[in-house]
């Protein structure tokens, strides 16, 4: 199998037109269509549906779909492990969502560059769901969310308690008068909303709603407003006074889990990697 037949069927299942695929692989039109026929001549099945301006995945396709960005994604990887350096004894790859990564996976690289010289790394950040399916597919060896998936045969290990503290842009601002003006509802998953909705039955609905934190933190340093941050990324601004702590509202926690193959547990980088996490 020809794994360009694969990323042509790739781009053109996500872009739905065969003319821009082509510009984004910097082959013609006509190319694409030719790959993608010996992509469908190889399986013997067709894969799309070619209604003019109306590109359409079959139900053969979309099987394919899930196997060829599993079949792309290990190639690449592949192809990075086996081109390392001298330097180099083997990789380490990690994916964290968003907001733990803005929390306080910088300083976490900062100390694997120091403690793992001879490992290179690769960072992702992605959903939870995406997370979970490259774990399981051999993507990434080290996973790191909120919500740790149900996976048959993967460690969790709690890594981290992240405290959420209510900030407003006006200094001494009651909670109830945040949640009433411009609050932005962050959300911090499920059991974060859960909480929320404990301590605060009678709020209002929120004036916005946003997935990431970093996300609210960069509108509140323009806009009035107020929400719950990560306490851990406030840190990085002490010194900057547009943000205030709502003295009265109760600090809600988010625990932090690591997931990974219990085979990794072995290896000296990873239980390094770990370790690090847990010191962050």
């Amino acid at each position: 199998m020809d794994i360009e037949l694969l990323r042509t069927f790739l781009e053109v299942s996500r872009l739905r037109h065969f003319g821009r695929a082509g510009d984004k692989l910097h082959i013609t039109q006509s190319a694409v269509s030719v790959r993608i026929r010996q992509l469908e001549e190889s399986l013997g099945v067709s894969l799309l549906t070619r209604n003019r301006n109306n590109i359409q995945l079959t139900p053969d396709g979309q099987r394919l779909k899930t196997h060829a960005e599993t079949i792309v994604n290990t190639w690449v990887r592949a192809c990075q492990e086996t081109g390392l350096g001298p330097e180099y004894s083997s990789t380490l790859a990690l994916g964290a969502t968003w907001d733990l990564w803005d929390i306080f996976l910088n300083k976490w690289l900062t100390g694997a560059r120091r403690d793992l010289p001879g490992i290179a790394l690769q960072i992702e950040s992605h959903a939870a769901e995406t997370l979970a399916r490259k774990l399981l597919d051999g993507l990434l060896d080290l996973v790191l969310t909120f919500d740790p998936p149900q996976l048959a045969d993967m460690e969790i290990r709690e890594v981290a308690v992240i405290k959420l503290v209510m900030v407003s842009t006006r200094q001494g601002q009651a909670v109830s008068s945040a949640l009433a003006n411009n609050y932005i509802m962050v959300d911090w998953g499920t059991q974060f909303a859960l909480n929320h909705a404990r301590h605060f039955p009678e709020a209002p609905a929120p004036a916005i709603r946003m997935s990431q934190g970093a996300l609210a933190f960069s509108y509140l340093m323009a806009h009035d407003g107020a929400a719950y941050l990560a306490e851990q990324s406030l840190r990085t601004c002490a010194g900057d006074q547009r943000l205030f702590r709502v003295k009265q509202a109760p600090v809600l926690e988010r625990t932090a889990y690591a997931v990974y193959r219990p085979d990794a547990a072995r290896d000296t980088g990873m239980q390094t990697a770990i370790t690090l996490l847990k010191t962050c």
